[in-house]
């Protein structure tokens, strides 16, 4: 079964207007109470009416943006032809929940920040609705796993991270993807400007223009750049769910760290021409977009910072390091050593470069003649 782009677009317009009128609900309920107090009202009425509101906001717009879900549920299972019972709405809403949210933008209220706190509440409301759509389809689809459905993380807008992306690598058939840890237990979390809309289908289901296989390269990319296990060496001893959520957030500022059309969408990222090819071209392979300066010893711009660049390919990389070191010139406020280094094998490199970078200092390790899991040239980052 193929889901249209257009008729994801549709689902996506009808949860967008439920989430708007969360929205201005929201910002206008408590803008209107505080003009009719004349600004006069202790936090404790403040946080009891900000609370109740919140809870009622999200109650009211979530449910019909959870119906909004079940419809789209029901139709695609209809279409399917896999015999299930009326999908059922699933928002639950708990004022513990929204006492907490409002407990914490509270925090700095002041008159002068009152506009800014209405829209943050405003703003978790528009969060709150649409994480209802998203949490009926997975409550329905998981009470439906045994008669073959199963649901993807489709990403439909801008707002999209490299979080959402790791999330929606998973496609419809998730389960020989869940070994790695670092993303099942972090399925069902959404950000509160998180774009990404939850498809129901079966382990067959395309969605146009979602390409989850393409998506999985990305994050086993990324996955492979930190590299768990030497997170986890240097964690031992801690809980499970402490490393998990360190690996995850670090492969997480990998693939944001990576142009935003090659990540999503695996559009190319120019290399440049000139003597420095030989490394941009491999970064550009990986997504990062580069430029060329003229700054003695770190003439490669990347991320917002400046590195220096050398061939360790068939000498010691400590040698390079040290060299680079002493050629680098920053002049800026971020003056820890950033380094790219073309390798020859990056395991045998690794534990060498470790020994060799200072406090606060970077490398990125690169063998163009080696192919990681994701199918691109084996790429190392270590930072120290």
């Amino acid at each position: 079964m193929l889901i249209s782009a257009s008729r994801l677009a549709e689902y996506t317009a009808a949860l967008n207007a439920q989430q708007q009128a969360a929205f201005n609900f929201m910002q206008t309920a408590m803008r209107s109470f505080y003009q009719l107090n004349g600004g006069m009202i202790d936090a404790e009425t403040m946080r009891e009416f900000a609370m109740q509101t919140l809870t009622t906001c999200v109650q009211t717009f979530g449910d019909r943006a959870a119906t909004i879900a079940c419809s789209a549920y029901d139709v695609t299972m209809e279409e399917l032809g896999i015999s299930v019972q009326p999908s059922d709405v699933y928002n639950p809403v708990s004022q513990r929940v929204s006492g907490q949210q409002v407990d914490y933008l509270m925090r700095d209220l002041t008159p002068d920040t009152f506009d800014s706190f209405a829209r943050r509440l405003a703003e978790k409301a528009y969060a709150s609705v649409g994480r209802a759509a998203n949490r009926t389809t997975i409550h329905n689809a998981e009470r439906d796993y045994s008669k073959g459905v199963r649901y993807a993380r489709v990403p439909t807008g801008k707002e999209t991270c490299g979080f959402c992306l790791m999330l929606a690598s998973r496609g419809f058939d998730y389960t020989s993807r869940k070994a790695a840890g670092d993303m099942g237990f972090a399925f069902n979390r959404f950000h509160d400007r998180c774009d990404c809309r939850v498809v129901a289908g079966d382990e067959l289901t395309t969605v146009e223009g979602y390409d989850p296989d393409w998506l999985y390269d990305v994050y086993l990319d990324a996955r492979s750049t930190i590299d768990p296990a030497s997170i986890r060496r240097e964690m031992e001893g801690l809980p499970a769910q402490i490393v998990n959520k360190k690996i995850t957030d670090e492969i997480c500022k990998e693939i944001n760290r990576r142009s935003l059309d090659w990540s999503w969408n695996g559009g190319k990222v120019e290399s440049g021409t000139g003597e420095y090819k030989r490394f941009t071209a491999p970064l550009a392979e990986h997504g990062y977009t580069t430029s060329i300066t003229d700054r003695d010893g770190a003439p490669l711009r990347m991320n917002g910072l400046t590195w220096g660049m050398a061939d360790a390919t068939g000498g010691e990389v400590s040698d390079s390091i040290s060299t680079m070191r002493k050629e680098r010139k920053d002049g800026g406020t971020d003056t820890a050593g950033h380094y790219v280094l073309l390798v020859d094998g990056i395991s045998g490199a690794v534990q060498s470069v470790r020994n060799s970078l200072q406090e606060g200092e970077t490398a990125i390790l690169i063998d163009t003649k080696s192919k990681g899991a994701s199918g691109l040239s084996e790429m190392r980052r270590i930072t120290r």
